[in-house]
């Protein structure tokens, strides 16, 4: 088992038993077909706060292609439930297919849990109740979008809130 893996695991057990308004684990289905493009795997607002297991919020990018994707260009954006961009980060390196890319976002003061090494580090202090997280490829164009809680901006439905 990866570590990123166990990161998924142990993300979604937590979500399964309740992490409150402690933190906030939302795995996303595909913006498109299956195995068509880079996704926004998972996101994880409030890490760092008070009784959170992990010390940083994250966002977990996936690579369902067949084939390797370079990140050069590309961007991840969060938002607040409004609509307001909070932070925009540019990414780079590359994504093998199948595999997933770690997006460390910003830190709290609690926590008790390290990220794994991240593929990239941005700044973004997520909500662990509500906000969106949008990714951009090279050309400014909308990747995935993920929702959750209460939110302006979703694909789909957004996720739950906690």
């Amino acid at each position: 088992m990866s570590i990123r893996s166990g990161v998924r695991r142990s993300c979604a057990a937590l979500a399964a038993g309740g992490l409150a308004a402690t933190g906030l684990v939302v795995t996303a289905g595909p913006a498109q077909a299956a195995g068509t493009t880079l996704v926004i795997n998972e996101v994880y607002g409030g890490g760092g706060n008070s009784g959170a297991t992990y010390t940083n919020d994250f966002v977990e990018l996936f690579n369902g292609t067949g084939a390797e994707i370079d990140l050069q260009g590309y961007r991840v954006e969060y938002y607040s439930a409004a609509g307001n961009l909070g932070n925009s980060c540019p990414i780079g390196g590359t994504v093998p297919a199948g595999a997933t890319f770690l997006i460390q976002q910003g830190a709290g003061a609690g926590g008790t849990t390290a990220l794994p090494k991240p593929d990239a580090v941005c700044s973004a202090n997520m909500s662990a109740t509500r906000g969106s997280v949008r990714l951009f490829d090279a050309a400014g164009e909308i990747v995935d979008t993920v929702g959750y809680g209460a939110v302006e901006l979703f694909e789909g439905a957004p996720g739950p809130e906690l």
